[in-house]
This record gives C-alpha cells, structure tokens and sequence, in this order.
C-alpha cells in the first residue's frame, strides 16, 4: 500500500514538474525577461523595462520582430496589418476617437485609455481581453504605467513626458482611476 501512495506521489510531482516547466518554456518563447529591482523612471527605457518584465506586456504583444506574442495587437511594424508602430498609430486611433466620442483626444490620450479601459477600443481581430494592469495580479503603479506609455510613444512617435506628467482632461479622469485602483489594493 506505502509503495502505491509513494509511486502516486512521485507522479503527481513529475506532473507538477512538467507544467512548470512548459509555463516558463512560454514566458522564454514570448521574450519574456525579468524585470529590474528598483524604482522605474518614466522614461521609454523605464517603460521598455515594465513592458518586457513586471508588466508582463509581452504575453500578449509583440513590438515589430521582437517578442511571438499575438493575442494582442503589434505594437512594432510588422506586416501588411501594422504598417505603422504604435507611437504613430495612436495619433490616428485618438482622430477615430475624437470623432466617436466628441471628445478631443491626442495620441497619449488613446494610449492612457488603452491601458485603463482596454475595451474602449479593441483592434479588429482581436477579442476584448487585455489584463487590467493596474489591477492584482500585475497591479502596476502610476508611475509605471506612464513608464510604458513613454515606451509607446517612442515607437514611432514623439515622446511628450511633459504630457504624461501634465495630461489633457481626457487622461486625467483615466490617471485618477488607475491611482484610485492602485490605493485600494495597497491597503
């Protein structure tokens, strides 16, 4: 009876073992790296930094050749359906949304809402199931989100830190909810 239990635990562990290592076999395949310790400036290198690490961006999104993720849209060049990266087509995507929502968006303003309301705007051809960042269990901070955004811009877009820091009516009602998030789930 003991050898039988004992040959169900090894099992169990071999089990246990493999879907482990399958888990970080993707992490490695999607161009998962690890994040550096310490506080992250807002800058494209800080956010380059949360995007392929803590922020775990690159489950879902590639940047032109760099990362296989596809669940969620290119944020690179990268063929016929990115034509343009990202920092470029959020100037485009905010026209759409100022026309849809009569609102004057700027391309940070698209940008800052992808990342707060992902289902505000979902790219055709991709379902509406982006991680709430700023929410357990990724839960960035503020600051780390505008690190990213600073990321996204830089992909082939002006990099504006003064807009990050000081953003337009738009942004700031996103801001207030990602901080709101951020300070309830450090009680």
């Amino acid at each position: 009876m003991r050898s039988a239990v004992g040959r169900v635990f090894v099992f169990l562990l071999l089990i246990l073992g493999t879907f482990l290592w399958i888990g970080q076999a993707v992490t490695a395949l999607t161009g998962g790296e690890k994040a550096a310790a310490g506080a992250v400036e807002v800058s494209p290198e800080g956010g380059e930094t949360i995007f392929w690490g803590k922020g775990r961006c690159f489950t879902c999104h590639s940047v032109g050749d760099r990362g296989s993720a596809v669940r969620g849209p290119n944020q690179g060049v990268f063929g016929e359906k990115f034509p343009l990266p990202i920092g470029a087509r959020a100037e485009e995507r905010a026209k759409e949304r100022s026309t849809k929502t009569g609102q004057n968006y700027v391309a940070l303003d698209y940008l800052v809402e992808s990342v707060a309301d992902p289902g505000a705007y979902v790219v055709e051809g991709y379902k509406n199931e982006m991680a709430i960042v700023y929410a357990p269990p990724i839960a960035l901070e503020l600051k780390e989100i505008k690190a990213v955004l600073a990321y996204l811009q830089s992909q082939g877009g002006e990099v504006d830190l003064e807009a990050i820091e000081k953003p337009s009516e738009v942004s700031q009602k996103y801001y207030a909810k990602m901080a709101a998030a951020g300070r309830r789930g450090r009680r």
